[in-house]
């Protein structure tokens, strides 16, 4: 069908880059985005309570091969060694349909660090994304194919909260949207890098504004989304067909 189509779309510019190499055809880059309106009649109240902790908010999957929070816990495990008045601080709150990394917690000694909030109502997590101090995205460790990027990410762009990504490589497509928005920063599996932050960010040394959401973020709404992918359809009814690389 692929050979034939008039236009082809995909979800993430290195699996376009792939397909026009296989196909000789342009391919447009529609991604998955986030609808403002999930938020907007959320109840008001912070989900959390007001108790001093610094909380890192993850919700969505892990998987025991390819997706866990071993940098984290690798920064988690040394903050508690050099300087446990930071990481005291610090509760890191996972929620979702995951695979419990008890061994990987167990290695690193941070399960007191860590909350397993299971599987909750969507309300819940929306709730939680927005009220986290710092949200949590697991990039894939799987280097061989650069394309994988979850939907989540575009719910962490909109919330608020800066992101913090680790795990993955630098040039993946989820550290790119989240460095290039400017909502985060990636600390692929640089431990140390991720360590510094934290303690910069419990001492209150980060600047907060650089991370806010801007026009940089609402492009990737799924109304902007699907106003691109109409465009598509009116250059093809314009004639516009067939377009080749």
């Amino acid at each position: 069908f692929h050979s034939v189509a008039d236009r082809i779309t995909i979800v993430s510019e290195p699996w376009a880059k792939t397909l026009e190499s296989i196909y000789n055809k342009r391919v447009e880059v529609i991604f998955n985005g986030f609808d403002p309106a999930d938020y907007a009649d959320l109840e008001k109240e912070n989900i959390f309570p007001a108790d001093g902790k610094i909380r890192i908010v993850f919700t969505g999957n892990l998987y025991a091969k390819g997706r866990v929070p071993t940098v984290l816990f690798e920064a988690l495990k040394e903050l508690d060694e050099l300087v446990p008045e930071v990481a005291q601080r610090l509760e890191i709150v996972f929620a979702g349909l995951s695979c419990f990394p008890e061994s990987l917690m167990n290695k690193y000694k941070v399960g007191k660090f860590c909350v397993f909030k299971g599987f909750l109502p969507r309300e819940y997590a929306l709730r939680m994304q927005r009220d986290a101090h710092l949200l949590l995205y697991i990039d894939w460790s799987d280097l061989s194919n650069k394309g994988v990027i979850g939907g989540k990410i575009f719910e962490y762009l909109f919330a608020g909260p800066p992101i913090i990504c680790v795990g993955g490589s630098h040039e993946s497509i989820a550290s790119k949207l989240i460095t290039e928005s400017r909502r985060g920063v990636a600390f692929g599996e640089d431990a140390k890098m991720l360590m510094s932050f934290l303690t910069s960010y419990v001492n209150g040394n980060v600047d907060l504004k650089k991370f806010v959401v801007t026009d940089l973020v609402t492009k990737f709404s799924r109304k902007n989304q699907a106003l691109k992918m109409l465009e598509l359809f009116t250059d093809n009814l314009n004639g516009e067909v067939g377009c080749e690389v």
